[in-house]
């Protein structure tokens, strides 16, 4: 066989050729395969129709489509080609003495140049949780336990439950704005956290000494960097109503409440939250740095030119994505906004070219470094996964059957797998 490639950047023209004596060897192969599965011919037994009789009998380009086939697929296996078209074919396919050639355009899988990963500027620090982190967690880990009881008191003072009704009225308007309303709505009074009350302004301050079944306007401004911005910088008047006063029992940090937790002494229950904290933060950031390395080798990659059915295949990726989670169908869809599906393919056009860029990226370190993976470490991947997805027992099991059984999913998984050994590799090259 006699393959020619002529560039034209991209799409490139394949060129096929073969001699009559090879081509009818080719044809003799494939010929010895379907034969038993062709019709019956009236005077030959089925699966011996010699093969000149049943090229004159059936339409020959369905009779040797595995033959074209399989051309295609070894010349695509070698060469790397994403999409092909415009086939051409030239000889005789019922002549022995014909030689044979097969033309089509195609577009290759580009190439990849990695930059030297370990000279890149960027370094690994490794995650550590300080005491004022911890501390805050205890605080939110008491609150948490906070008990709210009935209270004798008349009068409400600072760090009292409130309960209350009110009615905000923006300047110049007559009814309440939307989601200014409560009932008997419960406030801890200029309770802070995070370093704010939970009411706008002074609002809590104005309601500090209010008596049960007082009525009072309170008058506030709603900040300039309110999150909603219709109300920014507005004043607004809340008609306010006390209902009943309660109190807050704080939860305090003691023997007893860090057995309730499972400890034995606050020490313990101190280094429990330590080692939780510091697997959370040292994941999240682990994540975080992996993307950005894999980034930075993204761009100072050398990429030759990608071809757009390459960009196309990824976006179908992620508008079926889109589908899914919509939970509707393509035709759903485009009844209610028929201009749709070409917003999101214009729109998603640039995210598919970087996905495809990274998956490059990523295949690249797994060939040079050699990277691999074995059946087992497949299965604990997607019995990880299926339990970071919270499935169940029953749904992890199917998981696990059909990985077992669909090659194709298996070869996913492993891709997947293949991947996430690929970023690890990268961030171990980074800790060194």
């Amino acid at each position: 066989m006699d393959v020619k490639l002529e560039k034209m950047s991209q799409p490139v023209l394949i060129t096929i050729k073969e001699t009559a004596e090879e081509f009818t060897k080719r044809k003799e192969k494939t010929y010895n395969i379907i034969k038993k599965t062709l019709p019956k011919i009236k005077g030959f037994r089925q699966g011996n129709i010699p093969r000149d009789i049943a090229e004159k009998t059936y339409d020959i380009e369905k009779l040797y489509k595995s033959l074209i086939d399989d051309i295609y697929l070894q010349i695509s296996a070698e060469y790397n080609v994403v999409s092909a078209d415009n086939f051409n074919f030239f000889g005789d396919l019922k002549n022995d003495k014909s030689d044979f050639t097969i033309t089509f355009k195609a577009e290759l899988k580009p190439d990849i140049k990695l930059p030297v990963i370990e000279n890149l500027d960027l370094i690994y620090t490794e995650p550590k949780v300080d005491k004022e982190e911890i501390e805050n967690k205890i605080v939110i880990d008491l609150a948490k336990e906070d008990k709210i009881v009935d209270s004798e008191k008349k009068i409400l003072d600072n760090l009292d439950v409130a309960i209350i009704d009110f009615e905000g009225i923006l300047e110049g308007e007559k009814k309440p704005f939307k989601g200014g309303t409560a009932k008997d709505y419960n406030i801890c009074v200029n309770e802070k956290k995070d370093g704010k009350t939970q009411f706008i302004g002074d609002f809590e301050d104005q309601i500090v000494g209010m008596k049960i079944s007082e009525q009072k306007d309170i008058n506030v401004i709603f900040p300039d960097d309110y999150r909603d911005a219709t109300k920014s910088g507005k004043k607004v008047k809340f008609i306010v109503k006390l209902n009943g006063i309660k109190q807050k029992i704080k939860q305090e940090l003691n023997e007893e409440f860090v057995k309730s937790k499972g400890h034995k002494t606050i020490e313990l229950y101190k280094k429990d939250i330590e080692e939780i904290m510091l697997k959370s933060k040292k994941k999240s950031y682990d994540d975080n740095f992996k993307r950005i390395s894999i980034n930075m080798i993204k761009e100072k990659s050398k990429f030759s030119p990608i071809p757009e059915s390459m960009v196309i295949e990824e976006t179908n990726k992620n508008w079926n994505s889109y589908l899914t989670r919509m939970g509707k169908t393509e035709e759903q869809i485009l009844k209610d906004n028929s201009e749709a599906k070409i917003y999101f393919y214009d729109n998603g056009h640039e995210q598919s070219l970087e996905t495809v860029k990274i998956t490059m990226v990523l295949e690249k370190i797994i060939e040079k470094y050699k990277i691999t993976t074995i059946k087992k470490e497949v299965e604990k991947y997607v019995s990880n996964l299926s339990s970071v997805l919270s499935y169940d027992d029953e749904k992890k099991s199917k998981v696990m059957d059909g990985l077992k059984k669909n090659p194709r999913q298996f070869k996913l998984m492993e891709s997947m797998q293949l991947n996430e050994k690929a970023m690890d590799f990268v961030m171990d090259i980074f800790k060194k």
